[in-house]
């Protein structure tokens, strides 16, 4: 059982509005591979309004845009309970994202029932005032038994915490996350390191 963290600038997750959690979560991902963006930039590249950000499919494209076209994809979680071929997918996306060193940004949607808890002793984010509908950066995950996400919260303090990865598997229905292609980062390791035997 292993922590796979990656560094990003911890200064500059707290969103610079109340309506850009989905530019805030970008930024935090493009941090990870060490590119400084401004917020408000990508709030007018994404399209965000005062309404938020309305798909997670206006995130995709811009961190394509910043890191290499057609990296990231899309993933939708529309059945709620999420299916088993869902929660499994989401893991192996979530790992295979990590490992190669590139973040994730989800869509949550979080009831004051099933609000995000703090897990690995990290302190609970302070959500409150109904239904939250939020973009979260996903920035490590633990492999342990009872497995486990690190969330950059854009819009809640501590900012950062561990959150149970069935939890966050129940979060995320009906909307999506970016999380970068399996068979596109399979093609850059062959190239670099040759194929799997």
């Amino acid at each position: 059982m292993t922590e796979h963290l990656l560094p990003y600038d911890r200064s500059i997750v707290p969103q610079e509005t109340g309506w850009w959690c989905g530019p805030a979560s970008t930024q935090v991902v493009l941090s990870g591979r060490g590119i400084v963006a401004a917020e408000p930039d990508l709030a007018r590249l994404i399209g965000t309004t005062y309404d938020g950000t309305s798909d997670i499919n206006l995130i995709v494209p811009i961190l394509n845009r910043y890191l290499g076209d057609g990296l990231y994809a899309s993933r939708r979680m529309p059945a709620d309970p999420p299916t088993g071929d869902q929660v499994t997918q989401l893991w192996r996306d979530i790992t295979t994202s990590i490992d190669a060193g590139y973040g994730m940004v989800a869509n949550i949607v979080a009831p004051p029932s099933n609000y995000p808890r703090g897990v690995k002793n990290s302190v609970s984010p302070a959500y409150s005032g109904g239904t939250v509908y939020h973009y979260i950066a996903l920035m490590g995950y633990d492999d342990g038994p009872a497995r486990a996400v690190w969330v950059a919260d854009s819009g809640f303090r501590p900012f950062g915490y561990w959150i149970s990865f069935d939890q966050l598997a129940s979060l995320i229905p009906p909307k999506g996350y970016a999380a970068i292609q399996h068979s596109l980062w399979a093609d850059i390791l062959t190239q670099f390191i040759g194929p799997r035997r």
